[in-house]
């Protein structure tokens, strides 16, 4: 599908006019009532799916007037973001606030590995050079996009505001264990799932997924709907991965579009 790689510049939320993409949700008011509800943590990740992601990160020609660029194509040429997204391809997008390296990451449905590749390497502006992408394989929860998609097929050029969530990007930590069948690793696997399941009922766990290609450094991509960095590092903090040395984390400040999370 073409319009994917005008998606790969088009990372920002779609929104109408200023004033309304001012009137942003912040994560502490976010609701949470439409969370899919789990009997427990295996039956959380029995039901995980499978996304295509694109991390969108700073290209050779990036500089400090490459986000005002961006933002309007983005404004010239939401048709092909929408149609994506109607169609259930484009199913999420989230777009880091003060950028350091990575500057977006885009969650895509009924994709191969190979066409996303592809369709990345054609991408307006990483040809440009203002960004890059990668391509990788996750696996997450459910309901990306289900409801943002409701909105636009109700009514296509409806705004979506931008919400305000804090990413928590997790890597191999000093204590990463070498086998992955090792008693102790499973059950350290176990006790993260515990925890990070009471955080997703609590409903300040709104999305979270795992890269698939072990080798990568970065290994975990949650989406918490909290009130500050601090707070979102804390709650991390207090998982048994990052407190046993096994990951490491960082905070960054997002938007994403309403709708996009479950």
């Amino acid at each position: 599908m073409t319009t994917i790689a005008l998606a790969l510049l088009l990372f920002f939320p779609a929104g109408g006019n200023q004033d309304t993409q001012a009137a942003s949700s912040t994560a502490g008011t976010v609701a949470t009532a439409s969370q899919e509800t789990y009997t427990s943590a295996e039956a959380l990740v029995a039901s995980m799916t499978s996304y295509q992601i694109g991390i969108l990160r700073k290209g050779p020609k990036w500089d400090k007037d490459t986000p005002a660029k961006l933002e309007e194509a983005t404004k010239k040429k939401q048709e092909p973001w929408r149609q994506a997204a109607i169609a259930g391809n484009l199913v999420g997008a989230l777009r880091i606030v003060e950028p350091n390296e990575i500057v977006g990451i885009l969650f895509f449905k009924n994709q191969t590995a190979e066409s996303m590749k592809d369709l990345a390497a054609k991408a307006p502006a990483v040809a440009a050079g203002l960004l890059s992408a990668e391509v990788q394989k996750v696996w997450g929860t459910r309901g990306l996009g289900v409801t943002a998609a409701k909105k636009l097929t109700k009514d296509p050029k409806t705004a979506l505001k931008k919400e305000t969530y804090y990413l928590v990007i997790t890597t191999k930590g000093k204590n990463w264990p070498e086998k992955s069948d090792d008693p102790a690793t499973r059950k350290a696997t176990s006790d993260q799932i515990a925890y990070l399941y009471d955080a997703y009922k609590a409903g300040s766990l709104k999305y979270f997924c795992s890269l698939e290609d072990m080798s990568q450094a970065t290994r975990n991509l949650l989406v918490f709907a909290v009130k500050s960095e601090k707070e979102a590092m804390d709650l991390m903090g207090k998982s048994p991965a990052v407190k046993n040395g096994l990951q490491t984390a960082r905070v960054r400040k997002v938007t994403i579009a309403e709708g996009v999370l479950p």
